[in-house]
């Protein structure tokens, strides 16, 4: 790292790194050495040294200064040099009292109700914002803050911020014979206007339902069984999806501020009032039913203590077709489900509370009528009075809630201030003798929405029209620009015309609709299995008798319920699912050495170039950072190691092989030998005990946490790098569920990492069907020899290190013999390893892609 690659700059008084494309924060030499020592500079020893020294001698401003002495956003200033430059965009609605600035153009469609605007009022002629180039001195959170540059060619030709210019430029015009008069010029340009319009009309009839269709071409299938367009028809896309939109989380402490990581701008938004009374209800309600539905799937969770689900419980829940002489083996009801599955089950449900409230309890409706004979759904649904009675009490509830809160308040222990927080609720079960009425109300509204009998016409049932509202889908880029998108480009007409396609809409696919159907059906399976154990409480032995009951006459294939309807839907899109051509085809060139799939296009060189770029990323942080740089530790191969196959003694694996003791002696404590025997080391690593008592920092030596963090950052960005050499080398790919379930030495079962034949297996047994078939499959991949060496090396050296440091913090712990996971045994989320796949192709410089991009 050269000098040279520090700036000063004289006017502004700051230091610009050109390698980060940042300034240096003005907090000392302290500040700068964490800055210094980590990528991309990477700087020890006297190169650190010396340059900060060099970043010493100049005269800078401190952060407040900065913030003081930043350039009024309304007069753009020069560019300062080597600092990064960003496309963002100004308000221009108030030129004197709002110079509010973002680099997202979402947030600046959010900051338009401040001035009482809305984004759609923003066009050409009339600008609500503007393009603009912005700089910032940090980019650190909680440091950003942006100001207007000009470019130096701009300055050049005379292009203020201020200036009105043309987006797009005129195509020269040629005339032949006499020029057209003033009137045939206005007609002409009455009809390029035309043109704009009517790309404009076709998108907003895009952006509303339309009916089946006349035409035998026109009409889809499983549409037409389901009854779908009809009761959609005419409604909005934006409608449709705001009906069961939750409603935003709030952040009591910071009081529904900007969200971290925000747009910077310097200002701190408030909440206006925009949110009224009974959206804060609402977040209350869908607090409470969040609890009541976590404590039902504790009725059912096989790590539950209070566990009341049995195998005959389960096949009484899950027989859809009982008495119609069905064949087969019966599937019970799957009590296990992910912790993302179990989220989104539990989100459709409380979409579900959110829709009845909306468009059916509300007097003023959701929908607009577009004209005085179209049907609405508000007109089609016919609650039962124990539905409306049910939504009744829950809001009773709230407000019986709330002035008990404000009795406690009055007066009592601390100050009256003892109610109850919503984590409490949240902690409390169900059956627990403490259950609140908001809790009550919404299991009877539940049951009430799942024991409906809807006859021949099925849209009476509040579930049967929400499942309708699911099967329109927001329009996806296929060119993976959605997250530029939401910033914009910098061209007011393309981000228009995105944001205007964030308003479309489609209708859904037949086997990716079926997976909306299975999260109703399966968590009213739950709320039915969990209110018969509440009604049922003091004798536990009816509760078979009164389940089967109600699944009997309300969750068969058979009986014209609203769950009824449901299961013969999901009976019908099974079949069509089937024998359906997926809409995505992959598309190779006629080389055979590009592929294009959904608007990402690989060509073969890049996989080679992402998995060398990676190795070479994870090698120099394993031997550099983890190992310390030592020379004398020797890398382990797989050739020359034994294991046997078949051991399954707790904690074995081909470390505790007593063939393989000659070549991995010394591994254990290696590193920790590195850090006592090298003195920088331990200035890093070890630290004086302070005794409390007198102030003093002698006694006996200690490991310093921040240290152990900092290894441990090493460590997990090590895993990072490994988990897209284990993805994407070896084919074909394992699903993120199968990649993380991989450990590497025996615990409960017997051990994914493997060395046979000179080399290293993955044996995985875990796949997708398992939950649904009960039978295992084998899943074996080979890991490339030099990847492998990486891997084993990892294990046989670093491990034990990392065993050391996690049992200073947790005395008598151990390590998770997961591969995948944190130091305190946590394994990591399935969405990790697509966000790790995407970074690595950012870094190696190819189409990004996800798991299940490159799986297909």
């Amino acid at each position: 790292m050269a000098i040279g690659d520090f700036v000063y700059n004289a006017e502004h008084r700051v230091v610009v790194c050109r390698v980060c494309g940042t300034c240096l924060t003005p907090g000392g030499p302290r500040n700068w050495k964490y800055h210094l020592r980590r990528e991309p500079h990477r700087m020890r020893d006297e190169e650190l040294r010396a340059t900060v020294e060099l970043l010493s001698s100049y005269e800078l401003r401190g952060q407040e200064e900065l913030r003081q002495w930043r350039p009024n956003r309304r007069t753009p200033c020069a560019r300062i040099d080597s600092l990064t430059a960003y496309t963002g965009y100004i308000c221009v609605c108030d030129n004197e009292g709002c110079d509010y600035v973002t680099r997202r153009l979402d947030k600046m469609h959010d900051h338009m109700p401040r001035h009482k605007k809305m984004a759609s009022q923003h066009t050409e002629n009339a600008p609500l914002w503007k393009a603009c180039r912005l700089q910032t001195y940090f980019t650190a959170k909680g440091r950003i803050d942006y100001f207007t540059i000009i470019e130096q060619e701009e300055k050049d030709q005379g292009v203020f911020l201020t200036t009105q210019t043309s987006s797009t430029a005129q195509q020269p015009v040629l005339y032949t014979g006499p020029l057209p008069s003033s009137q045939e010029k206005q007609l002409f340009s009455g009809l390029r206007g035309d043109i704009q319009v009517a790309a404009r009309d076709l998108e907003d009839k895009a952006s509303v339902v339309e009916d089946a269709g006349n035409g035998r071409a026109d009409r889809e299938p499983w549409l037409v069984y389901t009854g779908f367009p009809t009761h959609l028809r005419g409604l909005r896309d934006t409608e449709i999806k705001s009906s069961f939109k939750l409603p935003p989380k709030r952040d009591i402490l910071l009081g529904g501020g900007d969200e971290p990581g925000g747009d910077g701008s310097g200002h701190h938004h408030q909440d206006d009032n925009n949110h009224d009374e009974n959206e804060n209800d609402m977040r209350r309600i869908l607090d409470a039913a969040e609890a009541l539905l976590r404590s039902a799937y504790m009725l059912v969770s096989d790590r539950s203590q209070d566990r009341k689900m049995t195998h005959q419980r389960a096949q009484t829940l899950s027989d859809f077709a009982w008495g119609i002489g069905k064949k087969g083996r019966d599937i019970g009801f799957r009590n296990f489900k992910n912790a993302s599955t179990l989220t989104t089950y539990f989100n459709k449900m409380k979409e579900l509370l959110v829709y009845y409230y909306r468009v059916v309890y509300r007097e003023e409706g959701h929908f607009t009528r577009e004209g005085e004979d179209q049907m609405m759904p508000r007109d089609v649904i016919k609650p039962t009075d124990k539905q409306q009675q049910a939504m009744d009490d829950i809001f009773s509830a709230l407000r019986e809630e709330d002035e008990g809160r404000v009795e406690k308040i009055g007066g009592g222990k601390n100050n009256g201030v003892e109610y109850q927080t919503r984590n409490e609720v949240k902690d409390e079960g169900v059956n627990s003798g403490h259950e609140s009425g908001l809790i009550c109300a919404i299991r009877r509204f539940y049951i009430a929405l799942i024991c409906h009998s809807v006859g021949s016409t099925p849209f009476r049932s509040p579930v049967i029209s929400f499942c309708a509202m699911l099967s329109r889908k927001a329009l996806k880029s296929k060119s993976g620009n959605d997250k530029n998108n939401r910033k914009g480009t910098g061209n007011d007409k393309l981000d228009e015309a995105a944001r205007r396609r964030k308003k479309l809409s489609s209708w859904d696919d037949p086997g990716n609709y079926n997976s909306s159907l299975s999260a109703l059906v399966w968590t009213a399976q739950l709320l039915l299995f969990e209110a018969a154990c509440f009604y049922e409480r003091d004798d536990e032995d009816r509760i078979p008798g009164l389940l089967e009951r109600l699944c009997r006459k309300y969750m068969h294939q058979r009986e014209e319920t609203a769950f009824g309807h449901i299961l013969q839907w999901r009976l019908y899109l099974s079949t069509v699912a089937r024998s359906a051509i997926s809409r995505n085809q992959a598309r190779w060139s006629l080389d055979g050495q590009e592929i294009d799939y959904l608007g990402t296009k690989l060509h073969m060189k890049h996989v080679s170039q992402l998995i060398i770029s990676e190795y070479k990323r994870a090698r120099s942080l394993l031997y550099d950072d983890l190992l310390f740089g030592a020379n004398d530790i020797i890398p382990i191969e797989a050739w020359r190691l034994h294991d046997d196959l078949d051991a399954e003694d707790y904690g074995g694996s081909w470390l505790t092989d007593k063939r393989n003791e000659e070549l991995l002696s010394g591994t254990h404590d290696a590193l920790l030998r590195q850090i006592e025997q090298r003195a920088e080391l331990r200035q890093v690593f070890v630290r004086n005990e302070r005794d409390d008592t007198s102030g003093s920092c002698e006694g006996k030596r200690l490991l310093c946490r921040q240290a152990m963090a900092v290894y441990e950052s090493h460590a997990q960005e090590f895993l990072k790098l490994m988990i897209t050499l284990k993805h994407v080398s070896p084919a074909p790919p394992l699903r993120a569920p199968e990649l993380l379930s991989i450990t590497y030495a025996n615990r409960g079962r017997r051990r994914s990492i493997l060395i046979w034949e000179k080399m290293v297996i993955v044996y995985v047994r875990y796949h997708k069907s398992q939950e649904q078939t009960g039978k295992e499959t084998d899943n074996i991949r080979f890991l490339p020899p030099p990847v492998a060496e990486l891997l084993l090396t990892f294990l046989a050296v670093v491990q034990p290190l990392r065993q050391t440091f996690l049992r200073q913090v947790k005395p008598g712990a151990l390590l998770s013999p997961y591969l995948w996971s944190t130091l305190d045994g946590e394994v990591w989320r399935d969405e990790t390893v697509s966000k790790c796949l995407s970074q690595a192709c950012g870094r190696a410089q190819v189409p990004k892609f996800k798991v299940a991009w490159w799986r297909q």
